[in-house]
């Protein structure tokens, strides 16, 4: 088998997500081609789409929202993805598979009648609500309904407000009232549904889904990004003929597809900044990120479980600092804090594709301010 070196898998890893090159493509395609945008944070949104496109027109962003060609909803391990609408069925369907979309937290198995609540709320939000009328509209419901969800599963929905009912697949993000804007889209309408796929038929093209985006790849890799268990994907791997085998600098086997864009170790890359929760840190499993991750700096970007992944700034590939914008009246400032001791050329870059940065997080700003100091992690 082939052997690749950490670097020649970075460089992979970034061919993939327009990182060296960045991509022509419209949103949809590019949202479909780097395996969808992480979107706990609204704002790291564009910033995504920004770090990884040629030029990027915010106006048609909001308008592919608007007219539900970007869908934002639990996706990929149940969490906050934008993908598009024509691989919406599939990403819902593996949420599903994984165990991962049941609104329930009690023991207490709950019955058929309950589906009918779902469907109700479902009804309620074929426009945008408000999760206060959401769960208005439940309580409402329940009361008409008595018995049908029980005392100890009432008790532990109201203590969160009915938010684990709202965080399903069968709902998707929206703005309450208007257009999808930079403002984060904080109410919740009814999803096309979840696709109707047995595990069979979606493991597969769910592995090339990640490897197009993020390969090579391991069977941990891939079951982390969807939340699937390792044997299910370690099986599927296995029976494939048609995708290649690597070795990677820890003895692991990698898969490919024999396609997928591998260049030298040795190419030069561009600074890039990425997003806070960027998929790119969060596409392979936690203690197989060496690729891009230098291990030193780990615990500087992710908190709390993958409850925080800080925004970042790459250089040569790898994380080598943070960064903060802050927009005040007419002045758009980006502060990059670097972790690592870069080059004159390097800084340069950073200060460069920092003031772009700048730019575009202020657009109407009248001047642009970019720092850059160093200090330890």
């Amino acid at each position: 088998m082939p052997k690749m070196s950490h670097l020649a898998l970075n460089r992979a890893l970034l061919a993939r997500q327009g990182l060296i090159t960045p991509l022509t493509d419209e949103p949809v395609q590019v949202v479909e081609r780097i395996g969808a945008i992480q979107a706990q944070a609204w704002t790291s949104v564009p910033v995504a789409f920004w770090s990884r496109m040629e030029s990027l027109d915010l106006g048609k962003l909001w308008s592919l929202f608007d007219q539900a060609e970007l869908l934002i909803g639990p996706m990929v391990r149940g969490t906050i993805h934008v993908v598009s609408a024509r691989e919406y069925p599939q990403y819902a369907a593996s949420v599903a598979l994984a165990g991962l979309d049941d609104w329930w937290r009690s023991k207490h198995q709950l019955g058929p009648e309950s589906r009918e609540l779902l469907t109700e709320v479902r009804a309620f939000t074929a426009e945008p609500r408000s999760a206060d009328q959401i769960t208005a509209f439940i309580e409402e419901w329940v009361t008409e309904n008595p018995g049908v969800v029980r005392d100890r599963e009432l008790e532990a929905q109201r203590e969160s407000k009915w938010r684990p009912f709202r965080a399903t697949t069968s709902f998707l993000r929206a703005p309450l009232k208007g257009a999808f804007t930079a403002t984060s889209p904080t109410a919740y309408r009814a999803s096309p549904g979840v696709g109707e796929y047995t595990e069979a038929e979606l493991v597969n093209p769910l592995i090339d889904r990640h490897l197009r985006a993020f390969g090579p790849a391991g069977a941990e890799d891939i079951a982390y990004w969807l939340g699937w268990k390792v044997p299910v994907i370690r099986t599927a791997l296995m029976a494939r003929e048609d995708l290649i085998s690597i070795i990677d600098e820890a003895g692991r086997r990698l898969y490919d597809l024999p396609d997928a864009p591998r260049p030298d170790a040795d190419i030069e890359v561009p600074v890039r900044f990425l997003p806070a929760f960027d998929s790119v840190l969060l596409a392979c499993a936690p203690t197989r990120r060496e690729r891009i991750m230098p291990e030193r700096h780990r615990k500087s970007v992710y908190g709390a479980g993958n409850l925080r992944v800080r925004p970042t700034v790459l250089v040569d590939g790898k994380v080598a600092g943070t960064w903060t914008s802050t927009v005040r009246k007419q002045l758009s400032t980006l502060d990059v804090t670097l972790w690592e001791a870069v080059t004159k050329t390097e800084l340069r870059q950073i200060e460069a594709e920092g003031r772009r940065l700048a730019e575009f997080s202020g657009p109407g700003a009248a001047d642009y301010d970019v720092t850059v100091t160093t200090a330890r992690p």
